[in-house]
């Protein structure tokens, strides 16, 4: 609670100073590093209370990884977001392409999308779907909805509770 209290305090600074100084661009950079720190705050959190349980601690590769996937996260659109959406609640590309009003094929192009930006924050090749949902759940499962909605700009239960009205609503995620 206190690094979410601590970050808080630093984003609402921030947002002062930009007030002040009419600098936006420093402070949305800052703002998008204190959410990687209170990230990193809470995986230590998280190894601590698995330590003192008796369980083994993530290691540091994993952390690092989920850090990682976390910045890839960041420079998805929401369309990819929707997509992880639909993909981790188990839909099929089929019906994904009838949500999205697109072809089949441009389903496969966004997940090679997504699987290609993983890979590349990760340095390795991530060829198959299911890893990369895998590695995305972990840091998901992490996240508060509140910074998920920040990261992803759609809820984290967007597809759960879809309707015909998100169409109007999130008119970017469908195709004209």
């Amino acid at each position: 609670m206190k690094s979410c209290k601590l970050t808080c305090f630093f984003i609402n600074l921030f947002r002062f100073f930009k007030n002040v100084y009419g600098r936006d661009d420093i402070s949305k950079e800052l703002e998008n590093r204190l959410l990687i720190l209170e990230t990193q705050v809470q995986q230590l959190k998280e190894m601590v209370l698995s330590l003192a349980s008796g369980r083994e601690p993530v290691t540091s590769r994993e952390v690092d990884d989920q850090t990682q996937v976390y910045d890839a996260m960041r420079g998805l659109t929401v369309q990819r977001h929707a997509t992880i959406q639909m993909v981790l609640d188990g839909a099929t590309q089929a019906e994904m392409a009838e949500r999205f009003q697109i072809s089949e094929e441009a389903v496969k192009g966004r997940l090679y999308a997504i699987r290609k930006i993983l890979g590349q924050e990760l340095g390795v090749n991530i060829t198959n779907t299911s890893t990369a949902m895998k590695k995305f759940r972990e840091v998901i499962d992490t996240m508060s909805d509140e910074k998920y909605l920040r990261v992803a700009g759609l809820p984290k239960d967007w597809h759960t509770n879809w309707t015909e009205e998100d169409r109007e609503e999130n008119p970017k995620l469908y195709k004209k």
